[in-house]
């Protein structure tokens, strides 16, 4: 998985005093990122190198999450053998227990029950669709569960998934019966000639998220015999059918998607994130809000299209953005009662519904904008007819998007096209580095609670990695550890289990280029340090850089293919850093006689370290 984000600078000229000076000690302990205090309008940790108004945007987005119920607290962080259950299964009982269904195309090897790293990870959209009150037939699931008594709900429950605890789904229903939306689908039983009524449910429920305030029935659905009522309120809203083959779906920038497709993080029914949610502070930097408010109803926003209306109209800075939102939710703090951020493998599921949920409040504004860019001189369905065009998935009008958009093919072409300037320019790299995100790295595990382990908390992953990223790019071009850095390009990736780590190219300046071997030897080698001269970083190689045994010493290997190492391990010995055959470089390995005892054999190390990392593993 690659984060589309590849960042090209140009530091500005510093000499250094003394060429790979800070090459020639090695550092005695891994580096710990310097404090920073909490902000000041939230009290939300911050990390090294993250602006203040990265968490609430200096005090205008302010979003007050109730306390989560003590009993579903206690199954997030217990340590008994119920509680270890649920932990482990805790997207399988949220999904149980949801009002809607989830669909997405996933990765099935990676969410197994499974000794191993859990990571949940989808690709394209994501979908949630609520049924009809009445099953046709099939095994009833979502709300359909919700019009049986608590005895046989609790059958059929466990009938669609005997893997799930009994007496942890009892409990999980009798925390939900305080949700407004499970009190209303169960009123429901009691209501006749249900097929005469029409049944609605309020796509976002009027409430203000900067107070505490809680849904009520009445406020996320309604129950009307008639639509032809002028004083009906006719905006947007999701309609539950009695008997239907096809399900609704409820959209992404609705209030209650959240509420309804994670009862277990939303227990009472609080709304997520919709348009229209005002800012604590209120912003009148292009236009007079007053004007606008006297013309528009706020209230009234429910559609992309109407935010649309408003943006254009100056009011982009009124309301909080789901990028705002969400950033806001995921923040650490001492004082948060909501637990989501400890909510284990169903944070990461709801993280990755974020994230999609933000791109897509993205796409549906440069959708909304087509006509401003002037796309009916692109390819239409008269133009795909002139050229002989027969399928029907590539006949219509695209959608054109900016190169501003962080991933489409125009942004990638773009930064390609910039960093082949630079070379043109200044040469080919000199440097080819990579640095991996550690999970035993210090800050991670402060930040760490209940039973978590670092796989549960991706958000705190990617913030400790980012702030050890800026470290090393201070090293690298301010502090020229190197050497001058002329010009520096870098990719971050994510691994299939949710590690970031990043690609560096460095180009240097023609004085400090590495000519010859010895400049070489100075920066890379393939050798096991002196345990008596470098004890931190000889200690650090043996924990992360062994690779093997393979070879005739363990056939079964991973990487072992028609009978030898993939990877081409032992490499050979060599005095000094030289070109091999493939053109691929063999770093100097000599033979000191220096082994070590792995696995129950002796292994002489073979792996590649860079100095540089050493003091941030």
């Amino acid at each position: 998985m690659i984060a589309f984000r590849c960042e090209i600078i140009a530091p500005s000229c510093c000499r250094s005093s003394s060429k790979l000076c800070r090459l020639e000690k090695i550092p005695e302990k891994s580096l710990i990122l310097p404090n920073v205090l909490a902000c000041e309008h939230c009290d939300a940790k911050r990390f090294h190198m993250e602006p203040p108004s990265f968490c609430c945007r200096s005090g205008e987005v302010k979003i007050v999450p109730p306390p989560m119920p003590y009993s579903l607290k206690r199954l997030f962080t217990g340590s008994d053998k119920e509680c270890e259950d649920f932990q482990r299964k805790a997207r399988t009982y949220n999904n149980n227990v949801a009002f809607t269904s989830y669909a997405a195309k996933y990765d099935r090897k990676l969410t197994k029950n499974k000794p191993g790293v859990y990571t949940f990870r989808v690709q394209g959209q994501v979908y949630h669709f609520l049924n009809s009150l009445l099953s046709n037939g099939d095994q009833p699931s979502g709300i359909q569960l919700y019009f049986y008594d608590t005895d046989e709900e609790l059958r059929r429950r466990t009938e669609n998934c005997d893997k799930l605890r009994e007496s942890t789904l009892k409990l999980l229903m009798s925390i939900l019966q305080d949700n407004p939306y499970a009190k209303f689908f169960k009123s429901l039983r009691d209501l006749p000639n249900l097929e005469d009524h029409t049944i609605i449910l309020n796509s976002n429920p009027t409430l203000d998220q900067r107070v505490y305030n809680l849904p009520t029935a009445s406020q996320v659905a309604a129950i009307w015999t008639e639509i032809d009522d002028d004083s009906v309120d006719m905006r947007p809203h999701i309609q539950v059918y009695s008997h239907s083959s096809m399900s609704y779906r409820v959209q992404p920038y609705y209030g209650c998607c959240d509420s309804l497709q994670y009862p277990l993080l939303f227990p009472r029914g609080e709304s997520g994130w919709h348009y229209g949610i005002k800012r604590f502070h209120k912003k009148e930097k292009k236009g007079n809000l007053s004007a606008i408010n006297q013309s528009v109803d706020l209230s009234s926003v429910d559609t992309p299209s109407q935010l649309l209306e408003l943006e254009q109209r100056g009011t982009e800075d009124y309301f909080v953005s789901a990028r705002e939102y969400y950033c806001y939710k995921f923040q650490v703090r001492d004082d948060d009662a909501s637990m989501l951020l400890h909510t284990l493998r169903l944070f990461q599921q709801f993280v990755v519904g974020s994230y999609i949920k933000i791109e897509t409040s993205r796409l549906d504004f440069h959708r909304k904008k087509q006509n401003a860019i002037r796309t009916e001189i692109l390819q239409g369905v008269l133009d795909s007819i002139a050229i002989g065009q027969t399928q029907g998935s590539k006949v219509g009008r695209r959608t054109i998007l900016p190169a501003s958009f962080i991933g489409v093919p125009r942004d990638m072409k773009r930064r390609y096209l910039d960093a082949m300037a630079l070379v043109q320019k200044y040469g080919k790299p000199d440097i080819f580095l990579t640095m991996t995100c550690n999970p035993m790295w210090k800050e991670i595990h402060e930040g760490l609670r209940y039973t978590e382990k670092p796989q549960d908390r991706p958000d705190l992953l990617s913030r400790v990695f980012r702030a050890k990223f800026e470290v090393v790019k201070n090293e690298l071009l301010h502090k020229h550890i190197f050497g001058e850095v002329a010009a520096c390009v870098y990719a971050i990736e994510f691994q299939k289990h949710d590690l970031p780590h990043a690609h560096v190219l460095l180009i240097l300046k023609p004085e400090f280029k590495l000519l010859n071997a010895e400049s070489y030897d100075k920066i890379v080698c393939a050798e096991l340090p002196d345990p008596k001269e470098d004890q931190h970083l000889y200690s650090l190689v043996v924990k992360h850089m062994l690779h093997g045994p393979c070879g005739d010493m363990d056939r079964s290997y991973p990487y072992m293919k028609n009978g030898s190492c993939k990877s081409h391990y032992p490499k050979d010995f060599s005095e000094h850093t030289i070109h091999a055959e493939d053109s691929y470089p063999c770093y100097r390995r000599r033979d000191d006689g220096r082994k070590m005892k792995f696995v129950g054999m002796n292994w002489i190390i073979d792996g590649l370290y860079l100095i540089i990392d050493t003091s941030l593993l």
